[in-house]
Protein backbone atom coordinates (compact mmCIF):
# COMPACT_ATOMS: atom_id res chain seq x y z
CA UNK A 1 0.00 0.00 0.00
CA UNK A 2 1.48 3.46 -0.73
CA UNK A 3 1.03 5.76 1.98
CA UNK A 4 1.91 9.20 1.22
CA UNK A 5 2.12 12.47 3.96
CA UNK A 6 2.09 16.08 2.98
CA UNK A 7 5.59 18.10 4.33
CA UNK A 8 5.63 21.71 4.71
CA UNK A 9 7.42 22.62 1.11
CA UNK A 10 9.97 25.27 0.22
CA UNK A 11 8.13 27.57 -2.03
CA UNK A 12 7.29 30.96 -0.63
CA UNK A 13 3.75 29.89 -0.29
CA UNK A 14 0.61 27.66 -1.45
CA UNK A 15 -1.89 29.04 -3.61
CA UNK A 16 -5.41 29.05 -1.96
CA UNK A 17 -8.33 30.87 -2.95
CA UNK A 18 -9.20 31.32 0.56
CA UNK A 19 -8.52 34.44 2.66
CA UNK A 20 -6.45 34.90 4.95
CA UNK A 21 -5.71 37.66 7.98
CA UNK A 22 -1.86 38.58 9.30
CA UNK A 23 -1.18 39.95 12.37
CA UNK A 24 1.74 42.10 11.31
CA UNK A 25 3.61 44.50 14.15
CA UNK A 26 1.40 47.15 12.34
CA UNK A 27 -2.45 46.00 12.31
CA UNK A 28 -4.00 42.55 10.93
CA UNK A 29 -3.67 42.25 7.23
CA UNK A 30 -7.03 40.56 5.64
CA UNK A 31 -5.91 39.39 2.02
CA UNK A 32 -6.57 36.73 -0.84
CA UNK A 33 -3.74 34.89 -2.55
CA UNK A 34 -3.17 33.91 -6.07
CA UNK A 35 -0.77 32.32 -8.44
CA UNK A 36 0.64 28.80 -9.53
CA UNK A 37 4.07 29.58 -8.64
CA UNK A 38 5.65 29.42 -12.13
CA UNK A 39 7.27 32.34 -14.24
CA UNK A 40 4.03 32.69 -16.41
CA UNK A 41 2.03 32.90 -13.07
CA UNK A 42 3.89 33.82 -10.05
CA UNK A 43 2.70 34.02 -6.49
CA UNK A 44 0.37 37.61 -5.44
CA UNK A 45 -1.52 38.92 -2.72
CA UNK A 46 -4.41 41.47 -2.78
CA UNK A 47 -5.21 43.56 0.30
CA UNK A 48 -9.09 43.21 1.10
CA UNK A 49 -8.17 45.15 4.63
CA UNK A 50 -6.07 46.27 6.91
CA UNK A 51 -7.07 46.94 10.96
CA UNK A 52 -3.73 49.24 11.56
CA UNK A 53 -2.50 51.31 13.53
CA UNK A 54 -2.67 55.06 13.85
CA UNK A 55 0.12 57.24 12.49
CA UNK A 56 2.67 56.57 9.94
CA UNK A 57 2.83 52.79 8.39
CA UNK A 58 4.72 51.12 5.98
CA UNK A 59 2.52 48.65 3.76
CA UNK A 60 4.21 45.19 3.65
CA UNK A 61 5.44 44.28 -0.05
CA UNK A 62 4.97 40.47 0.72
CA UNK A 63 2.24 39.03 3.31
CA UNK A 64 3.40 35.35 4.22
CA UNK A 65 5.32 35.18 1.50
CA UNK A 66 3.34 36.30 -1.29
CA UNK A 67 4.62 39.53 -2.95
CA UNK A 68 1.76 42.09 -2.77
CA UNK A 69 0.46 43.48 -5.72
CA UNK A 70 -3.06 44.68 -5.64
CA UNK A 71 -4.54 46.91 -2.77
CA UNK A 72 -8.20 46.45 -3.16
CA UNK A 73 -9.19 48.16 0.11
CA UNK A 74 -7.82 49.46 3.04
CA UNK A 75 -11.28 49.39 5.28
CA UNK A 76 -10.27 49.81 8.56
CA UNK A 77 -7.00 51.53 8.35
CA UNK A 78 -6.96 54.31 10.90
CA UNK A 79 -3.49 55.44 9.52
CA UNK A 80 -2.42 59.09 9.10
CA UNK A 81 0.20 58.23 6.62
CA UNK A 82 1.07 55.35 4.08
CA UNK A 83 3.75 54.45 2.61
CA UNK A 84 2.67 52.21 -0.85
CA UNK A 85 6.15 49.40 -1.47
CA UNK A 86 7.26 49.42 -5.14
CA UNK A 87 6.22 45.66 -5.33
CA UNK A 88 2.25 47.49 -5.89
CA UNK A 89 0.64 47.45 -9.75
CA UNK A 90 -3.08 48.19 -8.93
CA UNK A 91 -4.83 49.94 -6.76
CA UNK A 92 -8.56 49.53 -6.47
CA UNK A 93 -11.60 51.53 -6.79
CA UNK A 94 -11.77 53.55 -3.83
CA UNK A 95 -9.28 51.48 -2.37
CA UNK A 96 -8.15 54.54 0.48
CA UNK A 97 -12.04 55.67 1.34
CA UNK A 98 -12.03 53.17 4.23
CA UNK A 99 -8.98 55.58 5.43
CA UNK A 100 -10.54 58.32 7.63
CA UNK A 101 -7.61 59.66 9.24
CA UNK A 102 -5.46 59.26 5.88
CA UNK A 103 -3.60 62.86 5.23
CA UNK A 104 -0.45 62.03 2.79
CA UNK A 105 1.02 58.77 0.75
CA UNK A 106 4.23 57.98 -0.76
CA UNK A 107 4.33 55.46 -3.21
CA UNK A 108 7.97 54.01 -3.80
CA UNK A 109 7.62 52.60 -7.03
CA UNK A 110 6.11 53.48 -10.69
CA UNK A 111 2.63 54.11 -10.99
CA UNK A 112 0.02 51.56 -10.38
CA UNK A 113 -2.93 51.30 -12.52
CA UNK A 114 -6.28 52.33 -10.95
CA UNK A 115 -7.75 55.74 -9.75
CA UNK A 116 -5.86 57.33 -6.29
CA UNK A 117 -8.02 59.81 -3.66
CA UNK A 118 -8.25 63.25 -4.33
CA UNK A 119 -8.35 64.39 -0.83
CA UNK A 120 -4.76 63.23 0.04
CA UNK A 121 -1.21 64.27 -0.29
CA UNK A 122 0.57 62.06 -2.94
CA UNK A 123 4.08 61.77 -3.44
CA UNK A 124 6.46 59.80 -5.36
CA UNK A 125 10.10 59.05 -4.91
CA UNK A 126 12.35 60.77 -7.83
CA UNK A 127 12.91 58.57 -10.82
CA UNK A 128 9.30 56.88 -10.85
CA UNK A 129 7.82 56.21 -14.19
CA UNK A 130 3.86 56.72 -14.93
CA UNK A 131 3.12 59.45 -13.02
CA UNK A 132 1.28 62.46 -13.79
CA UNK A 133 3.09 65.90 -14.15
CA UNK A 134 3.10 68.16 -11.26
CA UNK A 135 3.03 64.90 -8.80
CA UNK A 136 5.60 65.76 -5.54
CA UNK A 137 9.15 64.05 -5.69
CA UNK A 138 10.59 62.73 -3.01
CA UNK A 139 14.40 63.09 -3.34
CA UNK A 140 16.45 59.95 -3.37
CA UNK A 141 20.62 60.93 -1.82
CA UNK A 142 22.58 58.88 -1.14
CA UNK A 143 25.43 58.16 1.41
CA UNK A 144 28.62 55.45 1.84
CA UNK A 145 32.23 55.42 2.60
CA UNK A 146 35.12 53.49 1.33
CA UNK A 147 33.70 52.79 -1.86
CA UNK A 148 30.41 51.55 -0.87
CA UNK A 149 27.10 53.45 -1.16
CA UNK A 150 23.70 53.44 -0.37
CA UNK A 151 20.55 55.00 -1.53
CA UNK A 152 17.79 56.95 0.67
CA UNK A 153 14.97 58.92 1.35
CA UNK A 154 13.65 61.58 4.08
CA UNK A 155 10.08 61.58 5.24
CA UNK A 156 9.67 63.63 8.96
CA UNK A 157 12.75 64.06 9.24
CA UNK A 158 13.54 60.67 9.29
CA UNK A 159 15.67 58.69 6.99
CA UNK A 160 14.94 55.41 5.29
CA UNK A 161 17.55 52.77 3.41
CA UNK A 162 16.34 52.15 -0.13
CA UNK A 163 19.58 50.16 -1.63
CA UNK A 164 22.75 49.88 -2.58
CA UNK A 165 25.03 52.34 -5.18
CA UNK A 166 27.82 50.51 -5.09
CA UNK A 167 30.45 48.29 -3.14
CA UNK A 168 30.10 46.05 -0.76
CA UNK A 169 30.58 46.32 3.02
CA UNK A 170 27.45 48.76 3.88
CA UNK A 171 27.70 50.87 7.10
CA UNK A 172 24.34 52.43 8.09
CA UNK A 173 24.84 55.55 10.36
CA UNK A 174 22.76 56.92 12.96
CA UNK A 175 22.04 60.33 10.91
CA UNK A 176 23.27 61.57 7.44
CA UNK A 177 25.14 64.22 7.42
CA UNK A 178 22.74 67.13 7.64
CA UNK A 179 21.47 65.34 10.28
CA UNK A 180 17.99 63.09 9.10
CA UNK A 181 18.02 59.95 11.61
CA UNK A 182 18.10 56.84 10.14
CA UNK A 183 15.33 54.98 11.37
CA UNK A 184 14.80 51.98 9.08
CA UNK A 185 16.21 49.91 6.13
CA UNK A 186 12.90 49.48 3.51
CA UNK A 187 11.41 46.41 2.17
CA UNK A 188 13.21 45.14 -0.46
CA UNK A 189 16.39 47.08 -0.13
CA UNK A 190 19.57 45.03 -0.88
CA UNK A 191 17.05 41.88 -2.24
CA UNK A 192 19.55 39.77 -4.59
CA UNK A 193 22.45 42.10 -3.54
CA UNK A 194 26.06 41.25 -3.67
CA UNK A 195 26.50 42.83 0.12
CA UNK A 196 28.83 40.85 2.23
CA UNK A 197 28.61 43.09 5.28
CA UNK A 198 26.31 44.96 7.19
CA UNK A 199 26.80 47.51 10.13
CA UNK A 200 23.88 49.38 11.28
CA UNK A 201 24.46 51.73 14.13
CA UNK A 202 22.23 53.41 16.73
CA UNK A 203 18.87 54.28 16.35
CA UNK A 204 17.87 52.01 13.58
CA UNK A 205 14.76 50.31 14.55
CA UNK A 206 13.20 48.41 11.76
CA UNK A 207 14.76 46.19 8.63
CA UNK A 208 11.34 45.96 5.93
CA UNK A 209 10.17 42.62 4.49
CA UNK A 210 12.59 41.42 2.20
CA UNK A 211 15.65 43.60 2.74
CA UNK A 212 18.22 41.60 2.76
CA UNK A 213 16.25 38.61 0.59
CA UNK A 214 18.81 36.30 -1.88
CA UNK A 215 21.71 38.10 -0.71
CA UNK A 216 24.28 34.99 -1.31
CA UNK A 217 27.57 36.43 -0.34
CA UNK A 218 26.25 37.90 3.57
CA UNK A 219 28.31 37.29 6.00
CA UNK A 220 27.81 39.39 8.54
CA UNK A 221 24.71 41.45 10.05
CA UNK A 222 25.68 43.77 12.58
CA UNK A 223 22.43 44.99 14.54
CA UNK A 224 22.13 47.75 17.21
CA UNK A 225 20.32 48.19 20.66
CA UNK A 226 17.69 50.18 18.97
CA UNK A 227 16.51 47.52 16.63
CA UNK A 228 12.86 45.86 17.32
CA UNK A 229 11.26 44.73 14.49
CA UNK A 230 12.87 42.29 12.27
CA UNK A 231 10.37 41.71 9.57
CA UNK A 232 9.30 39.41 7.57
CA UNK A 233 11.77 37.24 5.46
CA UNK A 234 14.31 40.04 5.69
CA UNK A 235 17.30 37.69 5.71
CA UNK A 236 15.62 34.69 3.84
CA UNK A 237 17.85 32.50 1.73
CA UNK A 238 21.43 34.46 3.13
CA UNK A 239 23.52 31.15 3.08
CA UNK A 240 26.66 32.41 4.14
CA UNK A 241 25.52 34.79 7.16
CA UNK A 242 26.77 33.98 10.72
CA UNK A 243 24.80 33.91 13.94
CA UNK A 244 23.34 36.81 14.51
CA UNK A 245 22.68 39.08 17.78
CA UNK A 246 19.78 39.36 18.72
CA UNK A 247 19.29 41.32 21.60
CA UNK A 248 16.45 43.85 22.33
CA UNK A 249 14.70 42.67 19.26
CA UNK A 250 11.04 42.36 19.89
CA UNK A 251 9.36 40.91 16.69
CA UNK A 252 10.80 37.86 14.18
CA UNK A 253 9.10 37.93 10.98
CA UNK A 254 7.69 35.14 8.82
CA UNK A 255 10.35 33.03 7.92
CA UNK A 256 12.96 35.62 8.64
CA UNK A 257 16.08 33.81 8.76
CA UNK A 258 14.54 30.61 6.84
CA UNK A 259 17.59 29.38 4.35
CA UNK A 260 20.32 30.89 6.55
CA UNK A 261 22.33 27.58 6.28
CA UNK A 262 25.21 28.76 8.47
CA UNK A 263 23.58 29.87 11.84
CA UNK A 264 25.38 27.29 14.29
CA UNK A 265 23.44 28.28 17.54
CA UNK A 266 19.94 30.47 17.65
CA UNK A 267 19.52 32.42 20.78
CA UNK A 268 16.09 34.15 21.45
CA UNK A 269 16.38 36.79 23.95
CA UNK A 270 13.77 37.66 26.75
CA UNK A 271 12.82 41.04 24.27
CA UNK A 272 11.00 38.78 21.76
CA UNK A 273 7.61 38.67 22.13
CA UNK A 274 6.45 37.72 18.88
CA UNK A 275 8.37 34.99 16.35
CA UNK A 276 6.40 34.08 13.19
CA UNK A 277 6.34 30.87 11.30
CA UNK A 278 9.30 29.39 9.17
CA UNK A 279 11.43 32.25 11.12
CA UNK A 280 14.29 29.69 11.60
CA UNK A 281 13.23 27.43 9.00
CA UNK A 282 16.00 24.96 7.16
CA UNK A 283 18.58 26.19 9.63
CA UNK A 284 20.39 23.28 8.80
CA UNK A 285 23.66 23.93 10.86
CA UNK A 286 21.74 25.47 13.99
CA UNK A 287 22.92 22.64 16.63
CA UNK A 288 21.37 23.79 19.76
CA UNK A 289 18.57 26.63 20.91
CA UNK A 290 17.80 28.84 23.63
CA UNK A 291 14.31 30.57 23.56
CA UNK A 292 13.85 33.60 26.54
CA UNK A 293 10.99 34.34 28.57
CA UNK A 294 9.12 36.17 25.73
CA UNK A 295 7.94 33.57 23.52
CA UNK A 296 4.98 31.12 25.35
CA UNK A 297 4.40 29.31 21.64
CA UNK A 298 6.40 27.36 19.11
CA UNK A 299 4.88 28.70 16.17
CA UNK A 300 4.45 26.70 12.45
CA UNK A 301 7.52 25.34 11.04
CA UNK A 302 9.77 27.51 13.48
CA UNK A 303 12.73 25.68 13.33
CA UNK A 304 11.45 22.61 10.84
CA UNK A 305 14.39 21.04 9.00
CA UNK A 306 16.92 22.23 11.26
CA UNK A 307 18.29 19.13 10.79
CA UNK A 308 21.22 19.48 13.00
CA UNK A 309 19.09 20.40 16.21
CA UNK A 310 20.33 18.42 19.02
CA UNK A 311 18.75 20.67 21.73
CA UNK A 312 16.07 23.14 22.49
CA UNK A 313 15.56 24.82 25.89
CA UNK A 314 12.89 27.13 27.24
CA UNK A 315 12.64 29.97 29.41
CA UNK A 316 8.84 29.52 29.64
CA UNK A 317 7.25 26.49 28.59
CA UNK A 318 5.51 26.85 25.21
CA UNK A 319 1.77 26.59 25.61
CA UNK A 320 1.22 25.07 22.24
CA UNK A 321 3.52 23.59 19.45
CA UNK A 322 2.38 24.41 16.21
CA UNK A 323 2.49 22.72 13.03
CA UNK A 324 5.49 21.31 11.40
CA UNK A 325 7.32 23.38 14.37
CA UNK A 326 10.24 20.46 14.68
CA UNK A 327 9.67 19.05 11.63
CA UNK A 328 12.62 16.39 10.69
CA UNK A 329 14.79 18.03 13.18
CA UNK A 330 16.28 14.83 13.24
CA UNK A 331 19.53 14.97 15.56
CA UNK A 332 16.93 16.37 18.28
CA UNK A 333 16.90 13.68 21.15
CA UNK A 334 15.08 15.24 24.17
CA UNK A 335 12.54 17.99 24.65
CA UNK A 336 10.35 19.37 27.46
CA UNK A 337 7.21 20.42 26.31
CA UNK A 338 5.26 19.85 29.57
CA UNK A 339 3.17 23.16 29.69
CA UNK A 340 1.57 22.42 25.83
CA UNK A 341 -1.97 21.91 25.84
CA UNK A 342 -1.59 21.74 21.90
CA UNK A 343 0.74 19.84 19.43
CA UNK A 344 0.04 20.46 15.95
CA UNK A 345 -0.27 18.36 13.25
CA UNK A 346 3.42 16.63 11.77
CA UNK A 347 5.01 18.74 15.25
CA UNK A 348 8.04 16.17 15.90
CA UNK A 349 7.55 14.26 12.04
CA UNK A 350 11.11 12.68 11.31
CA UNK A 351 12.70 13.06 14.67
CA UNK A 352 14.19 9.69 14.16
CA UNK A 353 16.63 10.38 17.25
CA UNK A 354 13.76 11.88 19.49
CA UNK A 355 13.56 9.89 22.45
CA UNK A 356 12.55 11.80 25.47
CA UNK A 357 9.56 13.81 25.10
CA UNK A 358 8.51 15.15 28.56
CA UNK A 359 4.25 15.92 27.60
CA UNK A 360 2.35 18.57 29.87
CA UNK A 361 -0.20 17.05 32.57
CA UNK A 362 -3.16 19.23 30.73
CA UNK A 363 -2.38 18.26 26.84
CA UNK A 364 -5.69 18.47 25.01
CA UNK A 365 -4.77 17.56 21.58
CA UNK A 366 -2.48 15.50 19.71
CA UNK A 367 -2.24 16.71 15.56
CA UNK A 368 -2.18 14.40 12.62
CA UNK A 369 1.02 12.55 12.47
CA UNK A 370 2.89 14.41 15.76
CA UNK A 371 5.08 11.81 16.18
CA UNK A 372 5.35 10.09 12.89
CA UNK A 373 9.02 8.67 11.83
CA UNK A 374 9.98 9.05 15.42
CA UNK A 375 12.28 5.58 15.26
CA UNK A 376 13.79 5.93 18.71
CA UNK A 377 10.65 6.64 20.75
CA UNK A 378 10.41 3.86 23.30
CA UNK A 379 7.30 4.98 25.73
CA UNK A 380 4.85 7.75 25.64
CA UNK A 381 2.61 8.88 28.55
CA UNK A 382 -0.45 10.78 27.58
CA UNK A 383 -2.55 12.12 30.93
CA UNK A 384 -6.15 11.72 31.50
CA UNK A 385 -6.54 15.53 30.28
CA UNK A 386 -6.38 14.17 26.34
CA UNK A 387 -9.24 14.88 24.30
CA UNK A 388 -8.66 14.65 20.63
CA UNK A 389 -5.89 12.28 19.11
CA UNK A 390 -5.02 12.39 15.15
CA UNK A 391 -4.38 10.24 12.86
CA UNK A 392 -1.09 8.59 12.00
CA UNK A 393 0.10 10.07 15.72
CA UNK A 394 2.62 7.07 15.70
CA UNK A 395 3.73 6.08 12.31
CA UNK A 396 6.30 4.03 11.73
CA UNK A 397 7.50 4.73 15.39
CA UNK A 398 9.37 1.45 14.68
CA UNK A 399 10.82 1.37 18.44
CA UNK A 400 7.33 2.30 20.62
CA UNK A 401 6.25 -0.52 23.14
CA UNK A 402 4.55 1.42 25.45
CA UNK A 403 1.57 4.26 25.42
CA UNK A 404 0.08 4.90 28.68
CA UNK A 405 -2.82 6.61 29.24
CA UNK A 406 -4.36 8.07 31.88
CA UNK A 407 -7.50 8.87 31.48
CA UNK A 408 -10.74 7.95 28.79
CA UNK A 409 -10.44 6.85 25.13
CA UNK A 410 -10.06 10.79 23.62
CA UNK A 411 -12.00 11.32 19.97
CA UNK A 412 -9.48 9.53 18.17
CA UNK A 413 -8.66 8.40 14.63
CA UNK A 414 -9.01 4.59 14.54
CA UNK A 415 -5.41 4.37 12.70
CA UNK A 416 -3.11 6.65 15.54
CA UNK A 417 -1.25 3.71 15.32
CA UNK A 418 -1.10 2.99 11.59
CA UNK A 419 2.15 1.83 10.77
CA UNK A 420 3.74 1.07 14.09
CA UNK A 421 3.06 -2.93 15.22
CA UNK A 422 3.68 -4.90 18.65
CA UNK A 423 2.47 -1.76 21.00
CA UNK A 424 0.94 -2.06 24.38
CA UNK A 425 -1.28 0.61 25.07
CA UNK A 426 -1.97 0.86 28.87
CA UNK A 427 -5.06 2.12 29.79
CA UNK A 428 -6.79 2.54 33.85
CA UNK A 429 -8.74 -0.05 34.87
CA UNK A 430 -11.63 2.81 35.56
CA UNK A 431 -11.26 4.05 32.03
CA UNK A 432 -11.43 0.54 30.40
CA UNK A 433 -15.06 0.87 29.29
CA UNK A 434 -14.45 4.10 27.20
CA UNK A 435 -11.84 1.36 25.60
CA UNK A 436 -14.02 -0.58 24.28
CA UNK A 437 -13.71 0.63 21.01
CA UNK A 438 -10.18 0.38 20.49
CA UNK A 439 -9.75 -3.12 18.50
CA UNK A 440 -5.34 -2.67 19.70
CA UNK A 441 -3.58 -4.43 22.33
CA UNK A 442 -4.44 -3.07 25.72
CA UNK A 443 -3.31 -3.59 29.00
CA UNK A 444 -5.52 -2.76 32.32
CA UNK A 445 -4.13 -1.19 34.43
CA UNK A 446 -5.53 -0.89 38.46
CA UNK A 447 -7.37 -2.87 40.55
CA UNK A 448 -10.93 -2.37 39.27
CA UNK A 449 -12.37 -4.07 42.61
CA UNK A 450 -11.15 -1.67 44.59
CA UNK A 451 -10.52 1.15 42.60
CA UNK A 452 -13.05 4.37 43.62
CA UNK A 453 -12.24 7.72 42.75
CA UNK A 454 -11.41 10.86 45.57
CA UNK A 455 -15.26 11.94 45.11
CA UNK A 456 -16.50 8.12 47.01
CA UNK A 457 -13.81 8.22 49.31
CA UNK A 458 -15.18 12.15 50.37
CA UNK A 459 -18.77 10.48 50.44
CA UNK A 460 -17.43 7.58 52.77
CA UNK A 461 -15.11 10.10 54.99
CA UNK A 462 -18.82 11.71 55.40
CA UNK A 463 -20.94 8.65 56.15
CA UNK A 464 -18.62 7.73 58.69
CA UNK A 465 -18.77 10.99 60.63
CA UNK A 466 -22.97 10.98 59.99
CA UNK A 467 -22.71 7.37 61.37
CA UNK A 468 -20.44 8.34 64.42
CA UNK A 469 -22.60 11.13 65.42
CA UNK A 470 -25.88 9.14 65.16
CA UNK A 471 -24.08 6.18 67.69
CA UNK A 472 -23.17 8.83 69.93
CA UNK A 473 -26.40 10.48 70.38
CA UNK A 474 -27.65 7.06 70.60
CA UNK A 475 -25.64 5.87 73.18
CA UNK A 476 -26.14 9.12 75.45
CA UNK A 477 -29.66 8.99 74.72
CA UNK A 478 -29.61 5.51 76.66
CA UNK A 479 -27.27 6.71 79.43
CA UNK A 480 -30.31 9.47 80.36
CA UNK A 481 -33.37 6.44 80.49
Amino acid sequence: MAISFVIASAPAGTASAVPADYQSPDGVYSYVTGGAGTPGDPYRCDITAFAGKEGAVRIQSALEGYPLRTITSLEGCRSSSLVVPQTVTSIGQGAFSGCKNLESILFLGDRPSGNLPGNVSISVLQGASGWEEGTARTEIRTHGSNGSFFSYYVAGGEAHVLGPVSGVDFSIPSADSVGNRFVSISAEAFRGSGAKTVAVAEGVREIGVRAFYECLSLVSAELPDSMRDIRDEAFRYCPSLGNVDLRNVETIGFETFRDCKSFTHIIIPDSVRRAEGGCFYICTNVSCVKVGRGLDRVSERMFGFCTSMESVEFAVKPVSVGNYAFNNCRALEGIDISGADYLGRNAFFGCEKLADVKLSPRLQSIGDQAFAECRSLTTVKISDSLKTLGSHVFFNCICLTDIHFNGPMPETAPDFLFGTQNVKVHIQCVHKESWKAFEGDTVIEGDCETSFSCGHLHLAIVLAFILAGTLWLYIRHRSHM
